[in-house]
């Protein structure tokens, strides 16, 4: 008889600490990439931001930079805890919103 079938809970803890070795080895890849994404998806909110600050300085419409002032104050910004995915949508909206306004007449 081997050791597995001597002990009936062996092979399942085998497997089990072996998992778990698994998952502890992978966590700095997973947290690695987790944060990439993230901070990714910052880059890109910052660069929208300052894209459309600069249109915004470089226009003569009132209405296009009241709009981008009204609209900017309303991001939600949560320090640290700011969801990137929300914010990059209003950020979205606040360009369409805005790039609307300049074209009012």
């Amino acid at each position: 008889m081997s050791a597995l079938q001597k002990v009936p809970f062996l092979k399942s803890s085998i497997i089990c600490i072996g998992l778990i070795a698994a998952l502890w080895l992978a966590m700095p890849y997973i947290l690695f990439i987790f944060n990439f994404s993230t901070n990714i998806c910052y880059s890109d909110v910052v660069s929208d931001i300052t894209d459309l600050s600069v249109s915004v300085a470089n226009s003569s419409s009132i209405e296009k930079k009241q709009t981008y002032s009204d609209l900017a104050k309303k991001l939600p910004l949560y320090g640290y805890e700011t969801d990137c995915g929300s914010l990059k949508l209003k950020v979205n909206e606040l360009i369409q919103r805005v790039n609307e306004a300049g074209y009012k007449k």
